[in-house]
C-alpha cells in the first residue's frame, strides 16, 4: 500500500467451498459480518481460484495447538439440490 492509499477492510469468514453444478464454477462460501438479513441469509459465494478482492492472498487464520483434542457433535454441508 502506498502512502496515498487508505487502508480499507471488512472482515468475513470463509466457511466452505464448492462447485456450482449448473456452471461448474468453483466458489468460496463466505459468512459476512452484516447479519443474516444480508445476502443469502448472511452468506455469499465468491469465485475460487481467481483471488477476487485479495480473498486468497490476504487470509488470516487461527490454529489450535497440536496437543488439543477436539470432538464435534455437528457436521454441516451445503444442500446444492435446493
Amino acid at each position: 500500500m502506498t502512502k496515498n492509499e487508505k487502508a480499507r477492510g471488512h472482515a468475513v469468514k470463509i466457511i466452505g467451498w464448492g462447485v456450482e453444478k449448473r456452471t461448474n464454477v468453483s466458489y468460496w462460501l463466505i459468512a459476512n459480518t452484516w447479519g443474516s438479513h444480508w445476502g443469502e441469509h448472511g452468506h455469499f459465494k465468491m469465485v475460487r481460484g481467481e483471488n477476487h478482492l485479495g480473498i486468497e492472498q490476504n487470509v488470516i487464520a487461527g490454529l489450535l495447538p497440536s496437543n488439543v483434542s477436539a470432538t464435534y457433535d455437528n457436521y454441516y454441508q451445503i444442500d446444492e439440490s435446493a
